[in-house]
């Protein structure tokens, strides 16, 4: 009876585990597009929706994680000059002018991790 409790109780936990931390199917990026506003924060792996730029990455509790690394992005439709994290997608229109340090974006050394944008 012990033993049976202690199996019931380990499924138990899987099972909630599987479910908090497997991500859903994202959205398409049209969907994701019509409910962005100009900015907003997504799941680091979805889609970066066409327009939006990298602006930094945070920690929020609605994207499945492992660990306590941060598991989002925040994402904005640039302006006129922008800091975006390198590695973000740069929108038509724009080009890049400089690296730059940036505390918001990932890193993994002393090295620039941001770009300035500009549109054209």
């Amino acid at each position: 009876m012990h033993k049976n409790i202690i199996i019931w109780v380990a499924l138990t936990l899987m099972i909630r585990f599987v479910t908090t931390f497997v991500p859903t199917a994202p959205a398409s990026a049209a969907e994701t597009n019509a409910r962005l506003a100009s900015r907003a924060t997504i799941c680091k792996g979805q889609s970066i929706p066409s327009g939006y730029v990298i602006t930094s990455e945070t920690r929020t509790s609605r994207c499945p994680s492992i660990s306590i690394e941060d598991n989002a992005w925040v994402i904005e439709t640039p302006g006129s000059r922008e800091v975006v994290c390198k590695g973000s997608p740069i929108p038509s229109g724009y080009v890049i002018t400089e690296e730059r340090r940036q505390y918001r974006c990932p890193s993994i050394s002393i090295e620039d991790n941001a770009w300035l944008i500009k549109r054209l």
